[in-house]
């Protein structure tokens, strides 16, 4: 299993806010988390987004996304699509 982090919009970053200190713990418990920068993360396209998270970070069936205001909508997206194992939505 993998975590992929996806910040919101407007500048964000995997970085900022919670994103850090959720990374630190669950790679105490040997989970592998992956906190990347987006692409256009101004106005996290979906034409950029989506390719990334598929093609980039590899989010499969063995995925959880944990996306922040308009990653969590990027999560959505995929999820509509792709099987992913799960996913944690969280609202700006």
């Amino acid at each position: 299993m993998k975590v992929l982090f996806i910040p919101g919009n407007g500048g964000g970053s995997p970085k900022d806010n919670w994103f850090p200190y959720l990374k630190e713990e669950l790679e105490k418990l040997g989970v592998r988390v992956i906190a990347s920068e987006f692409p256009d993360n101004q106005l996290a396209r979906e034409a950029y987004w989506i390719p990334f998270l598929k093609n980039e970070l590899k989010a499969d069936d063995q995925t959880v996304l944990v996306g922040h205001s308009s990653g969590a909508i990027a999560a959505m997206r995929l999820a509509e699509t792709d099987k992913l194992l799960g996913s944690v939505l969280v609202g700006a």
